[in-house]
């Protein structure tokens, strides 16, 4: 440029432009008056200027409309949605209804100012020119009322600078488009908040067509159509491997590709196709927490897209027959669902499915019709795909707003994240309350959180709304509205038929090897989590934990040993804190402290690592330690103090004071166990269990602490609250407090008999220490020497005994130690 040319040409600058328009604008004036559109265009100016400065921007040009500069494309980014936020948020008080359409691309341009002459008589202080301003022009003048268009280059730049903040926004693609005086066709994107965002595809005008492939035009659709469908059908009978797929073989769901450029389908239609695959008892599907859980293993980004070729990496390592890659796309005003069927070793397309329908509402009729296809080419029945395919919209939502919902709630659930679960699930009961499966998701939060009169409410709702759950799930909320009523047996009956008819529902499997667990049916507890160990259990680390608890309360300790330690590896967290409980019921309990202390360091102790510690006080004959364990835990709860948990230590404190302390309470016991009564009564349904196996210990714990207290009338109005329980242990405990009060009345012989009619199952160690006692009482010397000689072995059952939430282990370790001699007497 020569020197005598007034204006300064500055070097080229990449930069970010955004440009606004004011919709309606001259319709405003003409409606309000010069006056007013002029104070409504203040109002407007206000709020760039305040926005301007937040967001660093230079303002080149000012009126109806807009043209600002950033250096940052993010912050470019920032204006455009504050901006657009702003005007909703100012609309109320004029009452007007105020948007502007926003373009934002970042390129290239040319600068110069304007010599102060030229400046005085009405030019602008700085010009801007250069390729970048027409595209931000046209964007601008493409977008929607209320829509932020941006151009690729602006999309990926701001995405990623927006970081997890660009996560909490709504990103589309509306395909390519051709702008005039544009050579090279432009593909526009979307951006905004949830719920302020047209995300509709903008109009068009004479400056700015879509681009069409010519096959799509009209004319050419139905021949294409044809010729494709010719070629592709030749060459796939002429090349096609052979698919070879039994019943119960496991597959492996890759991410949804979404090819429409609508985001709402990005999880909701991912969800979709699990929920409608999974309702099959023929095709086994590799959760997504198993996914998810390979993905980490092998160090990749747990936020990386499982795609086409990580699927069948993830397939070969399961031993997945096949892999599963969804498809959803756009024809003219269809919208198409395919599934195609992929060799995970060799990446070859076995099978393709679809259908298709006109617009976005017919995606779920369409996924139910594909998966039905694909389930019938896999070789399943169509007697099968008919019994087990209800339609989506009814087990799931008609909503795809709430069915996203769900999804990223389901997300976030699969990596234990259960606080945003929760937040998700609410989001998609508010779009649909009659979402039966939101409500599931809702009330396994809540469980997590202990918080269960708000679980229970939630199953109440999923009960309600039976009809609109699959199968597999009535069966689960069935069971858990079971459990949740005391009826443990019904619970774990309805459990069997769950994992029996989906035997991969490991969810199910835990919940059905715990329960059995907790009912001291040790043997079965055992054989059930042994036939779930497999590489495909994401629930395999709570599995292997249950299983060495069943296998310790047998005796077995090399086999536990093995259990837990496999457990602590898978978890990766806690390593030792289980071990230690074999340490400990092999009776060295110097190195079962050393190593749950070395376990817990630095961590935050979770219930039942305190137990574990409480235990090893009283094995140790220290009831100041337990003590001081268990004064710390409740500190924990002074918040809750009249919740379980608190409760259940409060009974521990009272345990370890009379077996181990020798200070018992009679009026701290009767005390507790009148309180215990009204939390049977008057607690949560889904604590009653648990508060009635609390109430009958305590009444037990008086028996043998202060038998003078222990009154018949007192025992009938215990026990008849216990009777009404449908739970195995809780009824073994009432005969238990029975076989006791027929020892203090002096009546040993009925006091046998009673616990011989009820045998050995559940195996409560209790039982066992009063049949000792009755023994003494009626002079059968040998068959009381055998009790106490078994009673002295059985610290591993004491330990492995979890009925009532643990609640009697610390007594249940004190008579093991009374009986080797190695504690205090009583």
């Amino acid at each position: 440029m020569s020197g005598t040319d007034p204006r300064q040409l500055d070097a080229p600058q990449l930069r970010a432009l955004v440009m606004t328009d004011l919709c309606g604008y001259t319709a405003l004036v003409e409606k309000l008056g010069d006056a007013a559109a002029a104070d409504v265009l203040r109002e407007h100016d206000r709020l760039v200027l305040g926005l301007q400065r937040r967001w660093h921007g230079q303002l080149i040009d000012r009126s109806d409309g807009l043209l600002l500069l950033f250096e940052r494309p993010v912050d470019g980014l920032g204006f455009a949605l504050d901006f657009t936020r702003g005007l909703q948020e100012l609309a109320p008080a004029l009452k007007l209804d105020l948007k502007a359409r926003v373009g934002l691309h970042v390129g290239e341009v040319l600068t110069w100012r304007n010599e102060q002459d030229a400046i005085s008589v009405g030019a602008k202080p700085l010009e801007v020119e250069g390729l970048a301003k027409p595209i931000a022009a046209r964007l601008m003048a493409l977008a929607r009322p209320g829509q932020i268009l941006l151009s690729a280059v602006a999309e990926s730049l701001t995405r990623r600078g927006a970081g997890a903040h660009g996560k909490e926004l709504q990103w589309k693609s509306h395909g390519f488009w051709h702008f005039k005086g544009v050579a090279k066709a432009q593909e526009v994107f979307e951006v905004g908040e949830p719920g302020l965002m047209p995300s509709r595809r903008p109009p068009g005008s004479a400056k700015a067509r879509r681009v069409l492939p010519f096959w799509r035009r009209s004319g050419w659709l139905v021949a294409e159509g044809a010729l494709v469908l010719l070629i592709a059908m030749t060459g796939w009978l002429m090349t096609r491997p052979t698919l070879a797929f039994a019943e119960r073989d496991w597959v492996v769901v890759a991410d949804l590709q979404n090819r429409t450029g609508d985001g709402l389908l990005d999880d909701s239609l991912m969800q979709a196709f699990l929920v409608a695959l999974q309702q099959s008892r023929y095709v086994n599907v590799v959760s997504p927490l198993k996914v998810h859980e390979i993905v980490q293993r092998m160090r990749l980004d747990p936020a990386r897209q499982v795609d086409r070729k990580l699927a069948g990496e993830i397939a070969v390592r399961q031993g997945a027959q096949v892999v599963l890659v969804p498809v959803v796309s756009e024809i003219g005003d269809r919208v198409q669902v395919a599934v195609e069927v992929v060799d995970p070793a060799s990446g070859a397309t076995l099978l393709t499915v679809s259908k298709e329908g006109v617009g976005i509402g017919s995606v779920l009729p369409s996924v139910d019709a594909a998966i039905a296809s694909l389930r019938d080419g896999l070789g399943e029945t169509l007697e099968s795909i008919r019994r087990d395919s209800t339609p989506l919209p009814q087990v799931t939502t008609s909503s795809l707003e709430a069915l996203k919902a769900y999804a990223l709630g389901q997300k976030a659930r699969a990596t234990r994240q259960c606080r945003p679960a929760l937040a998700y699930y609410k989001q998609a009961v508010e779009l649909d309350p009659k979402f039966a499966l939101a409500h599931v998701g809702m009330a396994f939060c809540y469980e997590i959180f202990v918080e269960t009169a708000h679980a229970q409410s939630e199953l109440d709702a999923a009960m309600g709304l039976q009809t609109h759950l699959p199968k597999r799930e009535q069966l689960y909320v069935q069971s858990w509205k079971s459990r949740f009523d005391g009826d443990s047996q019904t619970a774990t009956e309805r459990l069997r038929v769950l994992i029996h008819l989906f035997p991969d529902d490991y969810e199910a499997l835990s919940q059905y090897v715990w329960l059995t667990l907790s009912q001291a049916d040790y043997v079965e507890a055992e054989k059930s989590a042994r036939q779930s160990l497999n590489e495909h259990n994401p629930e395999r680390g709570d599995i292997l934990s249950y299983l060495g608890r069943a296998q310790l309360a047998l005796g077995r300790l090399d086999a536990a040993l093995k259990s837990f330690q496999e457990s602590e590896q898978i978890r990766g967290s806690g390593a030792g804190s289980q071990s230690a409980l074999v340490a400990a019921a092999s009776g060295d309990d110097q190195r079962a402290l050393r190593e749950l202390s070395e376990a817990t360091s630095g961590r935050v102790v979770t219930s039942s690592q305190a137990v574990a510690m409480i235990n090893l006080a009283v094995q140790r004959q220290c009831a100041q330690c337990a003590e001081k364990i268990i004064e710390d835990r409740l500190a924990d709860y002074a918040q809750d103090p009249d919740s379980f948990i608190p409760r259940l230590y409060r009974f521990m404190r009272l345990s370890v004071r009379g077996s181990v302390g020798n200070q018992s309470d009679a009026a701290a016991l009767q005390h507790y166990i009148a309180q215990a009564r009204r939390d049977v009564t008057d607690g949560l349904p889904g604590d009653r269990e648990d508060n009635v196996y609390l109430l009958l210990a305590a009444y037990y714990l008086l028996q043998r602490s202060h038998p003078q207290q222990a009154s018949q009338v007192l025992m009938d109005q215990v026990v008849a609250l216990g009777t009404r329980s449908k739970n195995a242990t809780v009824a073994a405990l009432v005969n238990v407090v029975r076989a006791q009060q027929m020892l203090i009345e002096q009546r040993p012989d009925q006091a046998l008999a009673l616990l011989d009619h009820w045998g050995d199952q559940p195996n409560l160690l209790q039982a066992d220490v009063v049949r000792h006692a009755a023994y003494l009482a009626t002079g059968r010397s040998q068959d009381a020497l055998a009790t106490e000689r078994k009673l002295a072995a059985a610290l591993p059952l004491a330990y492995g005994e979890v009925a009532g939430s643990f609640a009697l282990q610390p007594l249940n370790v004190a008579d093991v130690m009374a009986m080797r001699g190695e504690a205090v007497p009583r």
